[in-house]
């Protein structure tokens, strides 16, 4: 079997074991991973994550998607519509 890299790009997943965010991608990461092909899952930063960076063969590229200050407001209960409307 060729092995390939597949790129998830995700708005959410888990951040911690057990965590009820983005739960449906975990299995499929998994799963691909598991069948041998290299996973990297590409989604936000959260202050909240506890994953590192290689995890059962999938890698993970959190990434910061505007400025701390604007992070803070989004991860302190303001929506995206009251933000930018």
């Amino acid at each position: 079997m060729t092995r390939h890299t597949v790129v998830m790009v995700t708005t959410s997943y888990p951040r911690f074991p057990g965590d009820t965010v983005g739960t449906f991608m975990e299995p499929i990461a998994r799963g691909v991973a598991a069948r041998g092909h290299n996973v990297h899952v590409v989604a936000p930063w959260h202050p909240l994550i506890k994953r590192a960076s290689d995890e059962n063969g999938i890698h993970f590229h959190f990434f910061r998607f505007c400025l701390f200050t604007m992070e803070q407001k989004f991860f302190n209960g303001f929506t995206a519509s009251r933000f930018f409307l």
